[in-house]
């Protein structure tokens, strides 16, 4: 996906099919994300779409609003992270807010809103590292450890 689209807020919205994404060969991470979901799920893997924030500090495409990536789970080792948009895993920079079947499963709003003027949603969120903590070990394991 990384090589075959290029990233381009504009000529899609959260409503853009794969294949209208695939003509074009540009789009944001959603679209990213919906045509990996497509491609694994053909492929029978098992994969979801997980929406959340990355770590605003590493330059990467998606860092300031709310970003897209799948999860495929892999057998023997469980659910793994793969970020289209930016062509790498998700490790602790990416901060999952929710998990579903696409975007409409994880949209960072939902509701209704009946009004007769104009309307318009802003929203801002910093995500800063914090240090590592120290993972602490039951007693049995630290005896067993040392043995």
């Amino acid at each position: 996906m990384y090589d075959l689209l290029e990233f381009d807020p504009e000529p899609t919205d959260v409503h853009t099919p794969v294949s209208e994404v695939l003509e074009l060969k540009r789009g944001v991470c959603q679209d990213f994300t919906h045509l990996f979901l497509a491609l694994a799920r053909l492929s029978k893997i098992p994969c979801r779409y997980v929406s959340g924030y990355l770590n605003q500090g590493l330059n990467l495409t998606g860092t300031a609003v709310m970003h897209a990536w799948a999860e495929a789970y892999l057998p023997g080792f469980g659910w793994q992270g793969f970020d289209p948009t930016n062509n790498l895993l998700a490790d602790s920079n990416y901060n999952k807010a929710a998990n579903g079947t696409d975007y409409g499963d994880c949209s960072p709003l939902k509701g209704v809103l009946k009004t007769n003027g104009g309307q318009e949603t802003k929203y801002h969120v910093k995500v800063h590292p914090q240090a590592p903590t120290q993972i602490l070990q039951p007693s049995f394991m630290q005896q067993s450890m040392q043995q």
